[in-house]
């Protein structure tokens, strides 16, 4: 993966909460590639089974216009 070119960008380990979950991250759009990429370098070295899904991310457009907002889903 490459580096983020923003020096602010958290690093894998502030995304523990998600990294240490198998998560799947669907949608459509730009930033859903960047969601499942942080995601993915996330959970690299804390999720050792590729078992179901116990949480779904849904990158989809905000239903009243925000372009900053982006839903999240539950898991099963």
């Amino acid at each position: 993966m490459n580096e983020s070119p923003d020096p602010a960008w958290l690093p894998p380990f502030a995304l523990r909460a998600l990294g240490s979950r198998r998560v799947r991250v669907t949608g459509d759009g730009p930033v859903v590639a960047t969601v499942r990429a942080e995601v993915l370098a996330a959970s690299a070295e804390l999720v050792e089974d590729a078992g179901p899904v116990d949480l779904d991310l849904v990158c989809e457009p905000d239903p009243d216009g925000d372009p900053e907002a982006w839903g999240g889903g539950g898991g099963p």
